[in-house]
C-alpha cells in the first residue's frame, strides 16, 4: 500500500480522501531553453530572436498535443513561466520556458 499526502482546493482542510483507482495526475515538469543570437533592435537581422521562436513554441505545443492525445485520455499542459531578453531594444539570445505536464496513466504520459 502506498499512502500521500496532497493539498486539494475541493476538499475541507482535515479531510482524508481516497479511492481504488488514481486520485491525482503523474506530475512532469519540464523546462524548454531557446539559445539564440543578440543583436540590436535597429538590426534584428543580426540576431536570431529567440522570444519570437518562444512565442511559437507556446502556440504549438497545445496543438501538438491535442493531435497527439485522445480526448478521452484525461491530460493538461500548463506553460506557467517565461523569461527572455536583456533590455527592450536588444534581440533576446536567450529565453526560458517552464511548464507541467499532469496525466493519469502512464500510457498517456509517454506519448
Amino acid at each position: 500500500e502506498v499512502y500521500a499526502l496532497h493539498v486539494h482546493p475541493a476538499y475541507p482542510i482535515g479531510t482524508i480522501v481516497s479511492n481504488c483507482d488514481v486520485l491525482l495526475g503523474i506530475p512532469q515538469e519540464f523546462d524548454v531553453f531557446f539559445k539564440g543570437k543578440s543583436a540590436h533592435a535597429a538590426h534584428p537581422e543580426k540576431g536570431n530572436d529567440t522570444i519570437a521562436a518562444a512565442c511559437s513554441f507556446y502556440q504549438s505545443i497545445y496543438t501538438m498535443l491535442h493531435k497527439s492525445i485522445p480526448p478521452m485520455d484525461n491530460h493538461l499542459c500548463h506553460l506557467g513561466k517565461i523569461e527572455g531578453g536583456r533590455a527592450r531594444n536588444i534581440v533576446a539570445d536567450e529565453t526560458l520556458i517552464q511548464g507541467t505536464l499532469r496525466a493519469l496513466t502512464r500510457e498517456t504520459m509517454i506519448r
